[in-house]
């Protein structure tokens, strides 16, 4: 399956700091340093249909640093970990984004990544069901093993210390409605935010770890928000090739099923050094 000892996690990380992790999948991930930001939309900025939960924008804290995939898991890579493609695009090639995969499934190739690198899973099975680990989201947020990001993490993440909108033209950074010609492309070749992440927006939107809570953001949740109380929909971020550049912002918050496989949703991962 590869060296897989050739993970390496030194100290004195700088924000978007790069690494290879992962020789059986040629993975690359970036280091989010700790820190403060604004999640959610500003006052003045235009949402399409969710504008009360995208809002108020408030101030958040992350007190943990972590690393994050530079780019979505790519259909290479998923098979190279799992031993099948379940892509609806197959002719995007293995350096397009991995799609029709459950929220589960995200899951279960987390477990897998973490196993192949002797890591601890964080998550845990309950019949056909996922979760994260231990009795709090803490648990979950400490684990050493690979993870899907909080909600906060990924937005803390895709905003690299801007406030806007997004951090470019949408045309350099994003595969969407106006430039996709309704496929997936390889992951990669839009123009990276300023800690070295790539296709946050469009391509496929990427599953988070919270259940998605409309109200969220009146919740008074400011460190390590995590949205762990069970509702029925899990959180999807960044937009797909299929969206509008209306829907093309770092704040916008959406869901689906936790079992839902579609054509246009993928995952990347962070973990902990």
């Amino acid at each position: 399956m590869g060296d897989w000892s050739k993970c390496v996690w030194e100290e004195g990380r700088v924000a978007g700091e790069a690494r290879e992790v992962a020789s059986v999948a040629g993975m690359r991930v970036r280091w989010i340093p700790a820190g403060t930001f604004w999640m959610g939309a500003g006052e003045d900025e235009k949402t399409r249909y969710h504008d009360r939960d995208e809002k108020p924008r408030r101030e958040v804290t992350l007190t943990r640093g972590f690393w994050m995939m530079e780019t979505p898991v790519t259909q290479g890579q998923y098979t190279a970990v799992i031993g099948e493609n379940p892509s609806h695009y197959k002719e995007a090639g293995l350096d397009a984004p991995v799609e029709r995969v459950s929220w589960h499934d995200a899951a279960a190739f987390a477990n897998k990544l973490s196993l192949l690198e002797e890591l601890s899973p964080c998550f845990v099975r309950s019949e056909d069901n996922m979760d994260g680990v231990g009795n709090k989201a803490s648990d979950y947020v400490g684990g050493k093993g690979w993870r899907l990001p909080t909600e906060a993490e990924w937005e803390y993440a895709a905003r690299a210390g801007t406030t806007t909108q997004r951090y470019e033209n949408l045309t350099k950074i994003a595969w969407y409605s106006e430039n996709s010609n309704g496929k997936t492309h390889s992951v990669g070749q839009k123009q990276a935010n300023a800690w070295g992440l790539r296709d946050t927006l469009g391509n496929v939107w990427e599953w988070c770890y919270d259940w998605y809570e409309y109200n969220a953001y009146t919740l008074e949740q400011t460190v390590d928000p995590v949205y762990a109380v069970k509702t029925s929909d899990r959180v999807r971020r960044g937009g797909c090739l299929d969206d509008l550049s209306m829907d093309l912002r770092v704040a916008n918050r959406d869901w689906y099923l936790p079992i839902a496989a579609y054509k246009n949703i993928g995952f990347r991962l962070v973990r902990c050094s």
